[in-house]
């Protein structure tokens, strides 16, 4: 069962099992060749993975231009799509992310989409985790572009 992958995730351990469950149904399975980008950073975020296979490096740059990375393996996930939930932006405009990965070699991974989270966030009504009590983090940024397209509610209730 794939909500049961989910939930071994650090981040979304304290989830309530209807949420993952919810997100499980909307997971893609999508593959990414080596050296292939799977998420540019500053570029409007439009998806979350967990890594079914494969290496994918994560690299940051900091404004003095220094570059810093880290890998992610199977069972790692990437994206911060949950973090844009806990914010007033929701659904209205996505996050930018702050760093980029590569496919270090050939990457399975389940994704799922901003819209997809929102048709979760819809469904769920009222979230009671702790998971989404917390503010999001401040290197968050946020693209300027309208998602009148996504089928988000206004019925998402983050319960701390």
């Amino acid at each position: 069962m794939m909500w049961k992958k989910l939930k071994a995730v650090p981040k979304l351990q304290s989830m309530d099992e209807e949420v993952l469950k919810a997100m499980s149904k909307h997971l893609t399975l999508k593959k990414y060749a080596a050296n292939s980008y799977i998420i540019k950073e500053n570029e409007p975020l439009g998806m979350m993975l967990l890594i079914v296979d494969g290496v994918v490096k994560v690299e940051s740059s900091s404004s003095s231009n220094e570059v810093s990375s880290r890998l992610l393996e199977t069972g790692h996930f990437y994206g911060e799509l949950l973090d844009w939930v806990k914010v007033s932006l929701f659904p209205s405009l996505l996050p930018l992310p702050t760093s980029a990965a590569l496919a270090v070699n050939d990457v399975e991974a389940r994704l799922l989409m901003a819209s997809d989270l929102c048709a979760v966030a819809a469904f769920t009504v009222n979230i009671s985790v702790r998971a989404l009590s917390a503010p999001p983090p401040v290197d968050v940024r946020f693209n300027r572009l309208g998602l009148a397209n996504l089928p988000c509610e206004s019925t998402l209730h983050i319960q701390g």
